[in-house]
């Protein structure tokens, strides 16, 4: 694949042409985002299996949002899935050891908030590093300790959940699938955050 689109918009209205070089690497973010936010990746809503290909009605509603061709959209995101379920195997049969310093323990946590940013970067890394700092304060000082996979979704959700750059917000299920984080696990400590008044109910 060669490092930009060629994309010819024909305007009806002018009689002629616009011509945009489109980058690979902003198109592909753009595609996730939007994909993230209008459509589950989750094969069953309550499971973490990520589905492998992504359905022809949200490559359509895509393709005629972003004015481009259905076989390029189609052809990014399903690469993108077959990425997001390497990562997520990955993450299901990985031990992580968290008997370290809060700082050691910290930085582990950020490397692998840093890896699933690369891979799916629908929200502000910066400001989530801070959340998942702040996430951990909390924890600790309740004596809980959630699993990677749920801190890792739960910083993300806030995350996203505060910014005003995207109207709508990612799916919950779809930040699970990314963090391979369970539907129990996720909701029973965001029902903590809700209970010690991090979050509102409606949240």
């Amino acid at each position: 694949m060669t490092n930009t689109f060629s994309v010819i918009l024909k305007n009806d209205l002018r009689s002629n042409s616009l011509q945009y070089d489109i980058s690979i690497k902003r198109l592909r973010e753009r595609l996730i985002n939007k994909l993230f936010r209008i459509d589950s990746i989750l094969e069953q809503p309550n499971a973490l299996a990520v589905i492998s290909a992504v359905s022809q009605n949200i490559v359509k509603i895509i393709a005629q949002e972003e004015l481009l061709s259905e076989t390029i959209i189609e052809t990014i995101l399903n690469q993108y899935l077959t990425q997001i379920n390497g990562f997520t195997d990955f993450l299901a049969n990985c031990h992580i050891s968290w008997k370290h310093t809060p700082n050691t323990i910290f930085r582990k946590a950020r490397i692998y908030l840093h890896k699933i940013h690369k891979i799916a970067p629908v929200f502000d890394y910066k400001r989530a590093r801070f959340n998942l700092r702040s996430l951990q304060t909390f924890f600790n000082r309740l004596m809980i300790w959630p699993h990677i996979g749920t801190q890792l979704a739960l910083t993300i959700y806030i995350t996203d959940l505060n910014s005003t750059l995207q109207k709508s917000k990612l799916k919950p299920g779809n930040i699970r699938a990314l963090t391979h984080c369970s539907a129990y696990a996720f909701y029973q400590n965001k029902n903590i955050l809700i209970d010690e008044g991090v979050l509102n109910i409606n949240e």
